[in-house]
């Protein structure tokens, strides 16, 4: 397992907070998230949003702190769903770093990684 986790291109970290999918009329909410890293995150869900649909996500940290990006659900998986981080904000960006390093237990990698790329791409 760690072998595959060195290869990825951004470290995936736990997500101890709720999330919110919405995809047109579609609300799909979970209490906890999975996993989450710089580019996407695995969420907890029997509800499902298909394959290849684009979605808001809202990360709920506060109810004042709210984490939202444009995603892409790109896999179902037995207990959820996959999503792609595709757009987000400035802010939406900064919070989530600082989401992902404070989960991270090497927080200097993830500001290597982070440093390595220009918002989502690689520089």
């Amino acid at each position: 397992m760690k072998e595959s986790q060195d290869k990825r291109e951004f470290s995936r970290v736990p997500l101890p907070f709720p999330v919110r999918l919405t995809h047109g009329e579609t609300v799909v909410e979970s209490d906890q998230g999975m996993d989450v890293s710089a580019i996407g995150l695995a969420i907890k869900t029997h509800e499902q949003i298909p394959v290849g649909s684009s979605c808001k996500v809202e990360i709920l940290l506060a109810e004042d702190m709210i984490i939202t990006a444009e995603g892409l659900i790109v896999r179902e998986l037995e207990d959820g769903m996959a999503i792609q981080i595709t757009e987000i904000t400035l802010s939406g960006y900064e919070l989530l770093k600082h989401l992902i390093r404070f989960n991270s237990n090497d927080p200097a990698r993830i500001d290597r990684e982070f440093d390595q790329h220009l918002g989502l791409k690689a520089r």
